[in-house]
């Protein structure tokens, strides 16, 4: 009996771990949801495998061992989608940079860029820009724009539909 409840109090403290290790607190209910499943489990099967005739013990490594398996699973799930995310936002950032720096030079003015991209993975256009939004302080000739949109269209291969101008203090 003593081999259960140090099982017990391993797995208790495999779950604990688990949901305190989660990445996003918007997924905490579905872990919790999860953990009491498996809680449960674990302390119904000694149970059920004793009246069954079974040895506990093995009944309670199994259960560890898919908490285990689906644990890992989980969290390289959340890890790998957190990566994506870092790196979309690290692509966006250095686009950006890239845009204002380009168009410093060219044009001699400072501009605040902002840009979005395809963000759904499954989609063939994944990460393709989808806008450019470039804002100025001060007001900026039609030609001005224009000019703007075909270089833009010229370096980075992006429709001028999808480039955006504002430029004033409207």
């Amino acid at each position: 009996m003593s081999e259960f409840i140090k099982s017990f109090l391993f797995l208790v403290l495999v779950l604990t771990l688990i949901r305190s290790l989660s990445p996003s607190k918007s997924y905490d209910k579905y872990i919790k949801l999860f953990v009491s499943i498996l809680f449960i489990t674990s302390v119904i099967s000694p149970i059920l495998s004793f009246i069954k005739g079974e040895d506990y013990q093995s009944v309670l490594n199994e259960n560890i061992s898919i908490v285990n398996n689906k644990t890992d699973s989980f969290m390289s799930e959340q890890i790998q989608k957190e990566g994506n995310n870092y790196i979309l936002e690290e692509y966006k950032k250095r686009l950006s940079d890239d845009i204002k720096e380009k168009l410093k030079k060219r044009f001699n003015k400072d501009f605040t860029i902002e840009i979005s991209i395809n963000e759904d993975n499954k989609n063939e256009e994944y990460a393709n820009v989808t806008g450019i939004y470039i804002s100025y302080e001060n007001s900026l000739s039609t030609a001005m724009k224009e000019m703007i949109k075909k270089y833009i269209k010229k370096v980075y291969s992006v429709d001028e539909e999808n480039i955006y101008i504002k430029a004033g203090k409207n």
